[in-house]
This record gives C-alpha cells, structure tokens and sequence, in this order.
C-alpha cells in the first residue's frame, strides 16, 4: 500500500470513529474527503497537488477533533477551505435524486393494507410537494394510480395536477412490476397496452411520454424482453436484481432491438445521506457521464422520501467539495445518458438467475396464472369469432378487467409465491373473476356460433327416415339442461345439455392456426342410447367408434363421459353427432361381435399383463412399482428413448435444508428419494382411443394417484398427476419437495427451454435450477430428442441426462402452509425425430395449454356449414400469440412472433366470413397504433407480414380505404 493511500486510509477510518460523537458535521467533512479521493482517480494530471491538499486537510481534522474545546464549525470551514481548488471540479458532477416509493403490492399483507399504504405514501408526496418548491416525485405500476382514483377521487386529481406540473413523474409502463419470467409474451404486451391505455385516457399522457420500464425487485429479466418492450414503446429499462455486469449497458433482444439499462449501482432504496456519491466517479469513469441516478425513498411498505432526505438535499447542495445535489426525474437522467454517454458494453442474452425457489413455490398460484392466460387466449379467438359470424357484441370491457385481475396477480411477489396467507387468497379471488368472464365469453360466442351451423345436415347424413326402435324422438325432456355448470369451476366450457332428442350434436372449436387430429372428451345427459353401439360422425357420415371413460350421477341426472377421434380445421369448428345408429349405417355387428372392427379410428386395446400402452406412434412399457417408464419406442424410428437400467417419469420425494427465505430459496436436499417401489397400477381405460394406466400410492403424508395415458393420433405420452399434498415444511426437519424426474437416452445433450415470446438454450447439466413456460426440449444437434411439456409449472433442471420438473415445495416462510390440499398436474412427454425445429416444440407447447373446446349443442337448419377454417398460420416458424378486437373497436389485432431466428414472410389465411373483401393489413405497435413504415399488407384472403428473426409484429385488420 502507497503511503498516501495508507496515510487516507488511517484517517478515513478515524473520521469514522468520531462519527459517534460528532455525527452530521463530522461525516459531512468525511463524504467531501472520500469523494476528493475518488476525483483523483478522474485527473491523474492533478493526483499529485489533490492529494497533498487530502492529507493536509483530513489530518487538520482529525487532530483537531482531538483538541478538548474545538470549534468544530471552524475545523470544518479550515478543512474544506484546503479542499477548495478540488472543490471546482467536484461541481462538474452531479448528484441526480430521483425519488419513489417501492409499494409491493400485498407482499406480506392484504388487499387493504396495501390500498391504505398507497394512500398514505401519495398524501405524504403531495404535502412534500407543497413544502419543498424543487422536490420531484416518481411512481411506478398503473395499479396504484387506479386504486387511488377508486378509492379517493380528490386526490387522484391533486395528483393529475402534479403530473400535469412535472412535478409527479409516471414511471409506469407496466400494470404492475411484475415478474418477467414466469409470464407470457403476451401478458407483458398487455400491461404494456393496459398501462399505455390508462395513462392516456386519465392523464392524457402517450406513451412517449412514459418511455420507461421500472423494475427494481424483479427477480430476473428473460432475453427476450428487449424485442417485447421495444414493440410497447420503451426505450429505457432499469433494474437492481439479476445481473453482475456493467451499470449502464445496451441490453440487445433477438431480433436485435435494443434497450438503455441501468442496473443500479446504489439500489432502489437508499436514503439521502453523504455516502451517496461514493459510487460516482467509478460511475463516471465506466459511462463518461459526470450524472448518476440515485433513487431514495423508504419502500417495499411504502413511504417514499421524508423530509430529512429532503433537507439533506438542500444542505448537501452548500457543500463545497461535494458533486451538484439535484432534485430529478428517471427519464431526465436516461436522456442524457442516451446523448452523453461514451460508447456503452452491449449485453445480451437472459439477467437471471434470482430467487429460484420461486418458480414453484405456491402451486396455486402458477396454475391460476397459467391457466387464466390459456383462457383468455381462448375467449378472445372465440369472442372475434362470435362477433364477426354470429354478431355477438364484443366483450371489450368484461376481458380487459379479465386481463387487469390477471396482469396485478403476476406482481414480483404473488405470482413467485412469496407472499402470505392473505395475498395468496386475494390472488386466487381475483383468478376466479378473470375465469368468470373468459369463461362466459368464449361460451356465449360459441354457443352463438353454433345457433348458426347447420347441424340438421348430421341427422339427415344418418339416414333421418330410418325408423328407430321407438317412435317419437323427442325424449321426456329430462336431459334438457341436464349439468347445469358441470366442469366449469376454472372457467371451463359449462357440459349442460341442450339435447332435446336421443342423438346428441356437439360443436368441436380450435383456438389455434392449424389443423388438429385429436381425440376429445365429452358429456352424454340421461342417455337412451346402446352403449356399445355408440358412434360419432360428422357431414361425411364417416362413423368413427366412441369410448365410454366414465359413468355417474350430478344434480338429479346420469352421465357417460365418452372420448372421440375428430378434425377440427385451423381456427375453427367441426360439428359432429353420436348416436346409435349402427344399424342405419349397416354397421351392426353380429350378436357377441366387435361393434369397432374395421371401423377408422379404432386401434388396439390394452392387454393387462403386458403393462404397455401403445398407439401407431409409441409403446411405452410401465413400471409398476413406480409407475415409472421402463421403456419408450418411437415406432416411427425404432428408437429406444429410456437408458438401460432406468426409469423415465420417476416422482422424486425430496427435503431440502431450511436456509432461510424457503418461498424464495432452494436449500440444499438432505434427502433425495426415488419412488421406485410401493405402488399399485391397474388400467382405467383400455382404448380403442384412450389408454389409461392409474398408479397410486402414499408418501409420508400424502397421497399420490399418477394416469399416464397414450391417445389414438398423437405422439404423446400424458401424464395428469393428483396429489393429495399434506406436507408441512419444519425449520429444523427441512421443506419437503416434490419433482419428476425423466432420464433419458440422448446423446450430447442440448436443452432449450421456452421463455416469453422466444425460447433459450442453456448449458446448465448440473442440476440448477431455471425457469421455462410450456416447454423444455432435451435434444441432440441433429434435433432428435425429447420435448416436456406442462400446463402449470415454471421450475426445471438438467442433472446430466435427466431432465427434470419441479412440481410441489412446502416452503414455511412467509407463509407457513402454501399448498396443503389437492392439486392437479398435467405434462407430457414428446419423442421427436431429427429435423425437429423450435416451432414444433411451441406447437407442443400451445397444443398441452389450449386444447380443443367442446360444445353442446342441437340439431338445427343453419347459414354456416359444418365446418370451417377462418384463420390459418403457415409455417411452424410464426406462432400466433393473439387474436383480439383492437381496443379502439374498429379492427381485428393479430399478434405474430418468429421463433426460429429466420427472415420471413409470414402468411394468414383468412376466411372471408371472418374477414370480408376490401379490409387492409396495417402493422402496428403493440400498443395497437398504426406504424409510419409498417410491413403488413393483404393480397386476397391472405394476410402477409414481413418478420426479422425473431421478430414481434402486431397487425390491424380493418376496413380499407
């Protein structure tokens, strides 16, 4: 160590020790001789003369500070007065505060303590305001704003007036700050869009007025954040978690967009005191700028600044030897970083990892989240659908607070689980209300829809002039309205029966671009029907047999669950008929004779003792101890996918060590058990279409019953897992931990996993923990392997060749028993051949979260044939992330996103029906505003839009002219 630095060093540290007699004076005196030393660092040319003066003036004070009747006042000014000459140059930089009050929406309390914290902090601001003429004042998340104009209208419009002074800078481009990770693409293109909207119509700010995307606690930023901010309007990104790099740095998206970032060097929370400018010179020195933010005001619970920072502000603005103490705004400072800053580091890929254990904890909460977005998806593709073919009014306002419920329950503490008792149940309340009206919208336009199909056309295809065995058709009456609201608890398609004959008719809907050969599950109401003779079909009259899952009695009334092969075209519906009618077709068998044999769709059923499922694609062999796979062939290849000596789909009881902060934080396992052995396998269902073994079997105090099932027509093992789940986590036992767990045989694996808007490759084989949305791909460089995906879970890991999936934690803090109860978890398991790209595993993805929709309905002359296609994506490449009426109520929005990192023209067709001739294609940005050079245009009936790799584009249809 030099002797100056030595000698500073010496009497830095004796400053510090007579802080605790002689606190403000004597650290405003310490802060102007640390930051002095940091000068030299700026101006070596001056190292020599700055440093002599350093020393003269800390030893003047600290000698003096020994003297027993020191003016103290005096021994300062003496001090400084040597600092003088640096005291110049130390004006040339400055100090911007940037106030804010960091308000967790129901982190560890309820919904009305959070109401009473927002409006609290907002009154203090507002007094502050009238007290300190220079005091600036900044405020995130659009939720906050729109409680306090509910809940207290007079102050909203005090604060309207502060926005309209500049004196209260909106910092909020999103809904909420919310988690970046576990949300979809298009969640954070609607609070875009929902925040954009707000602060336009309330406050008559656009959205270049609001450039910013404020994100202090948000634990990790995916790599495509760039590409969907872009979109939305933000130019400016700033974030305290998720990253060790540069502070000031261009973060690049994939499709080479670009935000300025601050990850900031003093954190979101600090207050006004003198060691603020510690960091800036090193800032300084790595940006070329001579300004840096620093953000203070108590938060988390609210509070924002006080009057002491304020205070201290004006007080350290006097300070000689000290940088320039300003009062400022966030978009004020990234203006001149963006103009005065030095050539910046360019960074791009993920800012993750942060708080790990988030990605699972509070189950609930993922699936709620989830499934909302599934359905709203759903409910908007229905509802245009319903509107343009069956003039069913949008439902424009019960969807956006649909989506506004959804968007608030993503806020960086309740979707990653770690909040309490209290903000979990508000949570859940909230999903219940967005699955209300996904559910009702896409149910009334459905059920519009079908009104206008021609459904007589399935009976008359039957051979209606038959004679039946009875004579009157018409049933009593009693199946009519049979199961009122049957399954739909979570928003799902309500099962009643409108049949008013012995023949029921459904109406099969695709939500998504492309064709699908599925089988499908429905009700049959107080059937009179033969069982075995039980058949479905559509205009064609080609019968295909139908399966009986299930029989039983709800509300006053029997049902048959039954599932059957159908092909609905991209976009939209098929309506089909089962009945009995066997013997019109010429189908009856002989007496004792196989209804199905010969008939298409039928295929081979299970044969007990053998423990194997199979269908034209896989034959997957079952352990039945464990439930586990014991081999899995691709038929297509011949491909063995389970190593030797292993099990693939293996439940993994484990308990990891309590290191604190268990709803955030994975501890290390203290015990890591396989359940190879205590299980019992029967079959449920043995074909000819669905193929069901059920393993069931206890683990300490919870019960576990696991269906795998193989579908007639589709490459695809399902897993839906029921897990009675009774674990309670201990601070000394441990947080026991649930998880799957599929070894597999691929050589030199590559792991992808999906993120928003976009997927990830990632070379972590050791077990860490990350997140991923509907799917992971494990996968050799040819593109052979395997795809997992799931419908409610965030948290996935590589431990060598074992991909695995985190299904249930008991975390004790801070909410002590955020699972107990019955949870139900759907994945899947998907073999693929070489070739196998991106957009195949998106199509796996979309096809296990948005699944075909069935629809009663009855027999009925109709303008609408029985099936149609009114939208279809061509390519694999472009996915369709929405479908919706622009907010505006004059267009129909697509939203498009190229996931395979190739220049494309992509291609929509569009029926007429749903898009009449003489509409024009305009892109837009996400905010649904037309672009000056947009890349859309119409040629017929197909839309075409050119795309970058990795490109986002938003699309008006819309009457031309």
């Amino acid at each position: 160590m030099s002797s100056y630095l030595a000698q500073f060093t010496d009497i830095s540290q004796s400053l510090g020790f007579a802080l605790t007699r002689n606190t403000e004076r004597v650290d405003r005196f310490r802060a102007q001789l640390v930051f002095a030393h940091q000068l030299c660092r700026a101006h070596p040319d001056r190292v020599g003369e700055w440093q002599k003066r350093i020393l003269e003036a800390g030893q003047i004070v600290e000698r003096g500070l020994k003297e027993p009747a020191v003016d103290l006042d005096d021994l300062i000014a003496r001090g400084e007065a040597v600092l003088a000459p640096i005291g110049r140059v130390a004006k040339d930089y400055t100090l911007l505060c940037v106030s804010h009050a960091h308000i967790d929406m129901n982190w560890m309390w309820s919904w009305p303590e959070t109401v009473a914290v927002t409006n609290d902090t907002f009154q203090t601001m507002l007094v502050l305001m009238d007290e300190f003429p220079r005091f600036v004042f900044s405020q995130s998340q659009a939720s906050t704003y729109e409680l306090i104009e509910r809940y207290n209208p007079p102050m909203f419009e005090a604060i309207r007036q502060r926005v309209r002074e500049g004196r209260w800078e909106v910092t909020a481009s999103q809904w909420v700050e919310g988690d970046k990770n576990m949300s979809s693409g298009e969640s954070i293109s609607r609070h875009l869009l929902y925040a954009r909207e707000y602060f336009q119509e309330r406050f008559g700010l656009s959205p270049e007025d609001v450039r910013v995307d404020f994100e202090p606690d948000t634990f990790g930023h995916p790599a495509t954040l760039p590409a969907i901010l872009a979109r939305g309007g933000v130019k400016y990104y700033y974030h305290c978690r998720g990253s060790h790099g540069p502070h000031l740095y261009w973060w690049i998206g994939p499709d080479d967009s670009r935000l300025l970032t601050l990850n900031d060097v003093t954190w979101y929370m600090c207050a006004i005191e003198p060691r603020i400018a510690d960091p800036l010179v090193e800032f300084s020195l790595a940006t070329g700028l001579k300004q840096m933010p620093v953000l203070y005001g108590v938060g988390d619970h609210g509070g924002g600044p006080t009057r002491r920072d304020l205070r201290r502000i004006d007080e350290m603005n006097t300070w000689p030897v000290y940088p320039n103490v300003e009062c400022s705004s966030l978009h004020r400072f990234f203006r001149l970083a963006e103009a005065g800053a030095r050539e910046l580091p360019q960074v791009v890929g993920e800012r993750n990892f942060v708080f790990t254990g988030c990605y699972t904890s509070q189950a609930w909460q993922k699936w709620a989240n989830r499934h909302g977005e599934n359905l709203l998806y759903g409910a908007e593709v229905a509802a245009v659908v319903g509107t343009r073919l069956a003039g069913v009014p949008y439902p424009h306002e019960n969807l956006d607070e649909a989506w506004k419920h959804l968007l608030f329950d993503q806020f960086h503490d309740i979707l990653p689980g770690s909040g309490t008792r209290d903000t979990r149940v508000y949570a859940l309340g909230r999903a219940q209300d967005s699955q209300a009206a996904a559910g009702m919208a896409r149910t009334n336009a459905l059920r519009a829809l079908s009104e206008r199909v021609d459904t007589a056309s399935l009976r008359a295809a039957l051979g209606q002039d038959v004679e039946r065995a009875h004579k009157d058709e018409r049933e009593s009456g009693r199946s009519m309205g049979a199961g009122v609201g049957y399954a739909t608890g979570s928003g799902g398609e309500s099962a009643f029966s409108v049949a008013q004959t012995s023949d029921r008719a459904f109406l099969v809907f695709n939500p998504l671009p492309y064709a699908r050969a599925e089988v499908v599950e429905a009700t049959l109401w107080d059937v009179e029907l033969e069982e075995k003779h039980l058949v479905v079909t559509d205009q064609d009259a080609k019968p295909r047999p139908v399966q009986v899952l299930d029989r039983g009695r709800y509300w006053g009334h029997e049902y048959l669950r039954i599932a059957f092969p159908v092909d609905v075209p991209a976009l939209g519906y098929r309506a089909v008929c089962v009945s009995d009618r066997l013997a019109a077709l010429g189908l009856l068998p002989d007496e004792g004779g196989d209804p199905w044999a010969g008939m298409q769709g039928s295929s081979r059923r299970i044969q007990p003792p053998d423990r194997t499922l199979e269908n034209e694609y896989l034959v997957v062999r079952i352990d039945p101890g464990s439930g586990g796979i014991a081999s899995l062939v691709d038929k297509r290849t011949g491909r063995e996918w389970v190593p030797e000596g292993e099990l693939a789909g293996i439940l993994q009881y484990c308990v990891e060590a309590n290191e604190g902060m268990t709803a955030w934080v994975i501890g290390q396992f203290l015990e890591r058990r396989d359940l190879l052995d205590g299980g019992t396998l029967k079959v449920m269902h043995d074909g000819p279409h669905v193929h069901t073994y059920r393993w069931t079997r206890t683990i300490s105090q919870s019960t576990l019953e696991l269906d795998i099932t193989v579908r007639q027509g589709v490459p695809r093992v399902e897993y839906r897992l029921r897990v009675d789940w009774r674990e309670i986590g201990h601070p000394e036992r441990g947080i026991p931990h649930l998880r799957v767990r599929f070894p597999l045989s691929v050589r030199a694996p590559q792991a992808r996993y999906e993120i928003p808007f976009g997927s990830i490759r990632r070379d972590l084989f050791g077990g860490e923990e990350v997140p991923a949305l509907r799917w992971a791909d494990l996968s050799e460089g040819n593109g052979e392997g395997i795809a997992l995906a799931n419908s409610s879970k965030y948290g996935f890991s590589l431990d060598g060749h074992s991909l695995e999936m985190t299904l249930l934690r008991a975390s004790i803090d801070p909410d002590p028993l955020p699972d107990l109860g019955v949870h139900t978890i759907e994945y899947a398991l998907v073999p693929h051949g070489d070739g196998w790209t991106v957009g195949q595993c998106a199509q796996v993805g979309e096809e296990m979260n948005v699944p075909l929709v069935v629809a009663s309905c009855g027999f009925h002359d109709g303008s609408l044939p029985g099936a149609m296609s009114l939208a279809s994506v061509e390519g694999v490449n472009v996915r369709l992330a929405a479908m919706k009426e622009s907010q505006d109520r004059r267009a129909i929005i697509l939203r498009l996103v190229e996931v395979e990192g190739m220049e494309t023209v992509a291609r929509v067709r569009l029926a007429p029906e749903l898009v009449p001739q003489g509409v024009a294609a305009v892109e837009a940005d996400t905010l649904e505003r037309p672009l000056a050079e947009g890349r859309a245009w119409m040629e017929e009936n197909t839309l075409r839009v050119s795309l970058p790799p990795f490109g986002i584009a938003t699309v008006r249809i819309e009457p031309g002219g």
